[in-house]
């Protein structure tokens, strides 16, 4: 992990699961470990209910924007 927390997968890991770059991802924790998946409609839906308070999912949200915002920034480079 980078002192900026960015991750690396290995490529073969990422051409295994179909990692390619700006793929969506979320990661879950699952009895005490960290999973990592691409974010599909199915697996925000399992989601649901986990950010109860209303403030974490706002958080959530404006993190996403910002995230989006710098992909598009990235892309025009």
């Amino acid at each position: 992990m980078s002192s900026k927390g960015q991750l690396v997968i290995p490529a073969e890991v990422r051409e295994r699961f179909g990692f390619k770059p700006g793929t969506d991802v979320i990661f879950t924790e699952s009895n005490g470990r960290l999973v990592l998946e691409k974010q599909t409609f199915e697996n925000i839906f399992k989601l649901q209910g986990a950010l109860k308070d209303k403030g974490e999912l706002e958080l959530l949200k404006e993190d996403r924007k910002r995230e989006r915002s710098r992909l598009e920034w990235l892309e025009k480079l």
